[in-house]
């Protein structure tokens, strides 16, 4: 499974795991980096998606997922807390996805280091 993309360009695939592992999915982004939950944290995910830029260049689509659970209660309470963190650390026409790390005991203290953000790269004018 893939990532949400524009211009054919994908932010993240969605993995199996190895057989075994807690979490069934583990997340790849484009320039290969790994989010995969254990028994201690999993990852939430925050997609911001420009679904049709010619036709309504203003709209935006927030999709909230989690690698486990816990990870879907994390990345929309970090979203909920911290939207207007994230609108200014990303461009208002740039795609994005944001992997949240997420005390398994504690859902409401979800975080993000800065190299877990995944911008889109930026369109040509």
């Amino acid at each position: 499974m893939s990532g949400c993309a524009a211009g054919g360009d994908k932010l993240f695939d969605l993995l199996p795991e190895a057989a075994g592992a807690r979490a069934l999915m583990f997340a790849r982004t484009r320039d290969g980096r790994e989010f995969h939950s254990d028994d201690h944290s999993q990852y939430g995910l925050i997609v911001r998606y420009s679904p049709d830029r010619e036709k309504h260049h203003g709209r935006r689509w927030f999709m909230i997922g989690g690698l486990g659970p816990q990870g879907t209660i994390g990345a929309a309470w970090y979203l909920a807390q911290h939207w207007r963190h994230l609108g200014r650390i990303v461009a208002a026409d740039q795609d994005f996805a944001v992997f949240v790390r997420v005390p398994a005991m504690a859902p409401r203290s979800a975080y993000f280091r800065s190299g877990d953000i995944c911008p889109q790269p930026p369109l040509p004018p």
